[in-house]
């Protein structure tokens, strides 16, 4: 099913409406111990790494001005320079 902006914008607004309340943003700083602050309601096995942050750092072949050096097409990465 495909919505137009409208017709999302309807859809939206009304969820919005149900979600986006008091009651749910204290609910979520004192679920998370934001607020009042409790720094054991997140246990420490959480702040442990994942798995994919346990990766090797990639090896590049750019320089930081963003100019290539012998880089195969295979390992060009493309990002915006500003």
């Amino acid at each position: 099913m495909k919505l137009s902006k409208q017709e999302f914008l309807k859809v939206f607004s009304v969820a919005w409406k149900k979600a986006a309340t008091v009651e749910n943003a204290l609910s979520g700083f004192c679920s998370t111990g934001l607020f009042p602050f409790n720094g054991d309601q997140i246990p420490e096995a959480a702040y442990l790494p994942s798995r994919t942050t346990e990766r090797p750092e990639p090896v590049s072949d750019m320089t930081t001005a963003g100019q290539l050096v012998d880089a195969q097409p295979s390992q060009l990465v493309f990002c915006a320079v500003y």
